[in-house]
């Protein structure tokens, strides 16, 4: 057995993190999120709640409560209940939040996607919960009307940010007013596993899918408590981390700050220090455009006391980079998990810097190889996953649900990796991501993080480019400093001096403005591949 509250079953070869930490004397399961929000934020009512830098308009809680309240009667007027859906489309504005507490007071399940999704993607995902009701931005108005038209869906539609002709206003909502002292929230009719939200996944393999979303998973994502934090992520409500901002805002009195200007270094550290957040989650992606942004004596982010990152593998070099620019007092956490199941691990020890962490309170694990044998210390495999929040899977995706979900409750999760003898868990790759150079495998994260050495690199993306003989010759579409001198031939033999013959970029290395992201922020691998592909044709038609 490993020492610790961490456990290693060694016949079973499963591990254990500690026992899940009761949080009901600050929460209450059987109650709906609606319920709980509404006395916190009475109690909070004085407290700013959100500041929307880009429209420099600031609410408390009171006010956003308020409006909640007028979102919630407006949706009982229409006879919505825990049955019923109500989409949204929008970026982080001042008002989306009021609509998200309107549908929980009234324990109906909110369906946000992302803002600037085309036709075919808005019809995927509202042809799966046929929302009656949709909020949207004036800029998703077309596309959505497109897809409503496809659907043959005739949901009544409110405009968030501006007016469109003929086309209702949310403001009109809230010129019915309720005191706050009147209103009953509803409770929940099905208990803790009811559906609060539907999530959509990040789509990095084709459409996102759409997953419940319960009240229980909600409650379980508050633990900071503190009235004096300043929360802020990029992310909106249809992603994990925008959720975490919004339920531990609400249910704690704190201050959440949001922007729509958009995901890069210096609107974060401008943000950082005009109002001095002290908790912020990110994705690799952004946490590397920040360190490498970074310049001594420019950037003031003292207020900052927790840095959270999470999404997908976080390169060494840029952990480095990271805990040299933060003090001793600032913490810096790496982040494992994913919508389905949780985040799992967290690192805040670096003397183990490719570690994803240990396990949470909760959680168990064990690492299979593709014949489902367990494995032990050391070995790679899948990670399969238990935690005792029940899951009701993807909707009208029974296949999706199977492969994820098995009958004896362990999440397949796609993601190969190993335990060392500390019970550290490490991530190596998406099983999916898995590549082959004649014949033997190689990970493209490996690649990435060898990239990443550079000090002049601020990302890369590393994908196959296929040969008959080779199979799948690693090639890099890499992002680089402002100025910098880096060449691709410099990139390529920096590899070719660090990695075995198979990680060579034998595809090539193309330095780009850009990489193509899912919403959540996340590299996309195909369509970095095919933008690599139109590139390459550009240039020999220009020969």
């Amino acid at each position: 057995m490993v020492a610790e509250a961490w456990e290693y079953d060694e016949q079973r070869k499963i591990w254990w993190g500690p026992p899940r930490v009761d949080n009901s004397n600050e929460v209450d399961y059987q109650k709906s999120f609606g319920e709980q929000l509404l006395s916190k934020m009475q109690i909070n009512a004085e407290r700013i709640c959100q500041i929307s830098d880009t429209e420099n308009i600031s609410l408390t809680h009171g006010e956003v409560l308020q409006y909640g309240i007028s979102i919630a009667n407006f949706i009982r007027s229409h006879n919505f209940t825990h049955n019923d859906v109500v989409g949204l489309i929008a970026k982080n504005s001042a008002f989306v939040l009021p609509i998200a507490i309107g549908c929980w007071l009234n324990c109906t399940p909110l369906h946000p996607i992302y803002n600037q999704s085309d036709k075919s993607v808005i019809s995927h995902l509202f042809g799966m919960t046929r929302p009656k009701i949709i909020f949207c931005d004036a800029a998703d108005y077309e596309q959505l009307s497109l897809a409503l038209e496809d659907l043959k869906l005739k949901s009544l539609v409110l405009i968030i940010d501006d007016e469109i002709a003929e086309v209702q206003r949310l403001h009109e909502i809230f010129k019915n007013h309720t005191e706050i002292n009147n209103f009953v929230p509803s409770k929940l009719v099905l208990g803790p596993a009811q559906t609060m939200l539907y999530m959509c996944s990040s789509g990095t393999t084709g459409f996102p899918k759409t997953m419940h979303f319960s009240n229980q998973q909600i409650l379980r994502l508050y633990n900071i408590g503190d009235q004096k934090e300043v929360l802020f992520s990029f992310s909106n409500l249809n992603w994990i981390t925008g959720l975490i901002i919004v339920v531990n805002t609400l249910l704690s009195g704190s201050t959440r700050i949001i922007t729509s200007t958009g995901t890069n270094a210096e609107v974060a550290y401008n943000l950082i220090e005009k109002y001095k957040i002290s908790m912020m989650v990110t994705t690799p992606s952004q946490l590397a455009q920040i360190v490498k942004s970074y310049s001594d004596g420019d950037r003031n982010i003292k207020s900052l006391k927790l840095l959270m990152c999470g999404g997908g593998i976080v390169p060494v070099p840029i952990i480095e980079q990271t805990l040299k620019i933060l003090n001793k007092q600032q913490i810096l956490t790496i982040l494992y998990g994913a919508s389905e199941w949780g985040i799992t691990s967290t690192n805040k020890n670096f003397n183990k810097p490719k570690s994803a962490g240990k396990l949470l309170p909760g959680y168990s694990v064990k690492v299979v190889n593709e014949d489902g044998k367990e494995l032990g210390i050391g070995e790679v495999g899948e990670f399969l996953i238990q935690n005792s929040t029940d899951w009701h899977g993807y909707l009208h995706n029974e296949a999706e649900t199977a492969g994820m979900l098995d009958k004896q409750g362990w999440f397949h999760t796609g993601d190969l990796g190993y335990f060392d003898e500390d019970a550290y868990l490490y991530i190596v790759d998406r099983k999916k991501d898995v590549m082959k150079y004649r014949g033997v495998d190689y990970r493209p994260s490996e690649i990435e993080g060898c990239i990443a050495e550079l000090s002049d690199v601020v990302e890369s993306c590393v994908f196959s480019s296929y040969d008959a003989v080779d199979m799948d010759r690693a090639t890099a579409a890499v992002i680089v400093k402002n100025g910098s001198q880096l060449s691709e031939l410099d990139i390529r033999e920096h590899v070719a001096k660090r990695l075995q013959e198979r990680m060579h970029l034998h595809g090539g290395v193309y330095i780009v403005d850009s990489l193509p992201k899912t919403t959540t922020g996340k590299n996309v691998r195909r369509k970095a591949k095919e933008m690599i592909k139109a590139l390459r044709t550009h240039k020999n038609s220009d020969v």
